[in-house]
């Protein structure tokens, strides 16, 4: 499970240190880099994706990507990750998954459907708002800048 975990994670700091060199504006480099690695959690399904699965992909990589950047971290992330993965590989099951072993909960065979997607949207709006709004922490509450000027301004 670490190895789940940490392997993505470096890829997306890795990714995101490289194409931060070339695309300076954080939103551009989400969108670029969410485009690329939500591409790839989906063409890598063993399913034909569906709409659902784009957004769910394309969304679902975004936001990670702006979590990375809105903590300057990758623990957050890191955190993230292994709790997803603790969720698919031992709470929540698919029956089409490999490897079978026992789960507490089975999904069943159908696809996502709208309501699936309003609620996990829901879901990663609850967890940003918790992780940077309402979680105390020692020195703000808001969300660092992102952009350089705001860190220069900081420096003054």
């Amino acid at each position: 499970m670490p190895l789940v975990t940490l392997m993505p994670s470096l890829v997306y700091g890795y990714l995101l240190q490289g194409l931060g060199l070339l695309i300076p504006r954080p939103v551009r480099l989400t969108a670029v880099v969410a485009v690329l690695i939500g591409l790839f959690n989906v063409v890598s399904n063993p399913t034909p994706p569906t709409v659902w699965d784009w957004g769910f992909g394309l969304i679902t990589a975004g936001f990670f990507v702006w979590i990375i950047l809105q903590d300057r971290g990758l623990e957050l992330f890191i955190g993230l990750q292994a709790a997803n993965a603790l969720v698919r590989l031992q709470l929540v099951r698919s029956p089409d998954t490999t490897p079978t072993f026992p789960a507490l909960l089975t999904r069943d065979a159908g696809g996502s459907s709208g309501l699936d997607f309003i609620v996990w949207l829901l879901g990663l709006g609850l967890f940003y708002a918790i992780c940077f709004y309402a979680w105390p922490s020692s020195s703000t509450s808001a969300p660092r800048p992102t952009t350089a000027s705001s860190s220069q301004e900081e420096l003054d």
